[in-house]
């Protein structure tokens, strides 16, 4: 696969559906109570990672202040045009453009993951850029008890599709992979991480872990069991469920299944 290719696929998903159907969506995400229950004290807020700006033209409706920051030139480009209260800004999230301090929140969606290194230097890179008193919302792929029994199934079977990476100093062990992508030009991983792996990220980046709970149920039933149970729907945002996935959905609780490990952090002053 070329890189360019790699790009482009990622803005085409991210465009796939009009922005405002996305924006709309976001009220029936997991999360979309919680944000507004932590950031409407704590704002400016960034996100970091910030794909279409769905989430930026929430808050904004919402009535917060928000500035989205993504890699893609092409996706903050059609965000501004869409969204014209919001600010987009083209950058790495490891080395955004901002004084230290700047903002009072930072929402970091499913972005964290996808570097090689790891996501200390992105959390130090929050770490400068948060006020004294804001908060950080994170959210990465769990590696849950499920997924880690289904892993080790699938390589008892013969399946080696199951990527793990050599933790770089000073961290130790591999870490679990999904998907991964390299050449000479571009690195891409999407990493899988355990609750002491995140701890540990966290810890050492100079946060306080205030909030640390398991969340995506669906999504995680959806990734764990395949299209036995069911399929997304990336029009509304929701999973359908066949009457396995629904009996499934019944059965497994949220910490067993869940998709995603989600944390509220804030600075150790």
């Amino acid at each position: 696969m070329k890189v360019n290719n790699i790009s482009t696929a990622f803005e085409d998903a991210f465009l796939s559906v009009p922005l405002d159907q996305q924006i709309n969506n976001c009220n029936h995400y997991e999360l979309a109570d919680y944000f507004i229950q932590q950031l409407s004290s704590h704002q400016p807020i960034l996100e970091a990672g910030s794909g279409s700006g769905r989430w930026v033209g929430w808050f904004i409706e919402q009535g917060m202040d928000a500035t989205g920051v993504d890699w893609s030139e092409e996706l903050c480009k059609v965000a501004e045009q869409l969204i014209p209260n919001g600010t987009f800004v083209a950058s790495d999230i490891a080395d955004m453009p901002f004084p230290d301090k700047s903002f009072s929140s930072i929402v970091a969606l499913g972005s964290i993951e996808h570097t090689k290194t790891g996501p200390s230097k992105i959390l130090w890179e929050f770490n400068r850029l948060l006020t004294d008193d804001g908060i950080v919302i994170i959210t990465v792929p769990y590696l849950s008890p499920i997924r880690r029994f289904r892993r080790f199934i699938r390589s008892c079977a013969g399946r080696r599709d199951e990527i793990k990476v050599k933790a770089p100093i000073p961290y130790s062990g591999k870490w679990a992979a999904d998907y991964h992508y390299e050449d000479e030009s571009l690195s891409f991983f999407q990493y899988v991480f355990s609750k002491k792996q995140m701890r540990k990220f966290l810890l050492d980046a100079g946060f306080i872990i205030e909030d640390e709970f398991v969340d995506f149920k669906d999504e995680g039933i959806l990734h764990n069991f395949g299209h036995t149970v069911g399929s997304y729907d990336h029009y509304t945002g929701n999973v359908s469920f066949s009457q396995i996935g629904k009996l499934l959905r019944k059965l497994l609780p949220v910490w067993l299944s869940g998709h995603m490990l989600c944390y509220k952090v804030k600075k150790k002053l």
